[in-house]
């Protein structure tokens, strides 16, 4: 009787294991049935990243450059830190089809200078309007 017992305790094991794992196999299959393919994918993430640049048209990019120099002379055990470099720039799009531009460089030569400062209308496709400053080298 023990082994008639245990028989049956093992075919519904397996049963039970074959039952799982069939199920386990049609979800596998189901996910992979809706899974998107690459092309979807990535019209999904254009999608998403157009979305974000119209909720942020006019939000405006703010940049900062930092270029520093440090220079050590071993003879003298001496060394200096000096500042090249501090500019800061904001651009960004404006109502009615239309941009700007400012850049400010805070550390020439212990001089604040102006650097890009301009204004742009674009009323048609073929016509653009700029009106300010703009420096042809940025290079220092």
């Amino acid at each position: 009787m023990d082994q008639e017992k245990a028989k049956k305790i093992i075919r519904i094991y397996n049963w039970v294991r074959f039952i799982l794992l069939v199920v386990l196999l049609a979800f596998l299959f189901i996910g992979l049935s809706k899974a998107q393919t690459i092309d979807e994918r990535i019209g999904k993430l254009e999608e998403k990243v157009l979305q974000q640049e119209k909720k942020n048209k006019y939000m405006p990019q703010i940049h900062g450059i930092l270029r520093g120099k440090y220079e050590y002379q071993p003879e003298m055990e001496a060394s200096r830190f000096e500042m090249r470099n501090a500019r800061l720039s904001a651009s960004g799009k404006l109502a009615g089809r239309s941009e700007y531009k400012l850049e400010v460089d805070l550390c020439d030569e212990s001089v604040i200078k102006m650097k890009d400062a301009w204004v742009s209308i674009n009323p048609w496709k073929t016509l653009r309007l700029t009106v300010g400053q703009q420096t042809s080298s940025t290079s220092t």
